[in-house]
């Protein structure tokens, strides 16, 4: 069995990659989409089934340190932690990001808002 060919997506990172994931995306069963983010401080999607890159946002906090989703299936949002302590959340339907919070070098995931525990836990 031979191994996958390599796919190189449109609009890579400028700098180092810090997270990669695949996000749910109930809006279309013709996507497939694979956010990053980086030390350049962007949020990047690309849809891999179309090959083709979607959006770069670049967050206002410096290099982002990593990355999760919405852990709601039918949310479309992302969440991301800077190198400036701030968690923004990313909304991928209106691309609309808002700080949502903050943490320090002792950040915990104790918060009881499940979108606070699935940035934190990112980190």
């Amino acid at each position: 069995m031979s191994s996958p060919e390599p796919i190189a997506l449109p609009n890579p990172p400028n700098d180092g990659i810090t997270s990669l994931q695949y996000i749910d995306n109930n809006n279309s069963s013709s996507q497939q989409l694979l956010a990053s983010t980086s030390w350049d401080g962007a949020l990047r999607l690309h849809d891999t089934f179309a090959k083709t890159h979607v959006l770069t946002h670049v967050m206002e906090c410096g290099p982002l340190l990593s990355m999760t989703s919405s852990p709601s299936s039918s949310s479309n949002k992302v969440f991301t932690g800077g190198i400036d302590g701030s968690i923004r959340q990313f909304d991928i339907a209106t691309s609309t990001p808002s700080l949502i919070g903050m943490h320090g070098s002792n950040s915990s995931s104790s918060s009881n808002d499940d979108n606070k525990k699935a940035a934190c836990s990112a980190l």
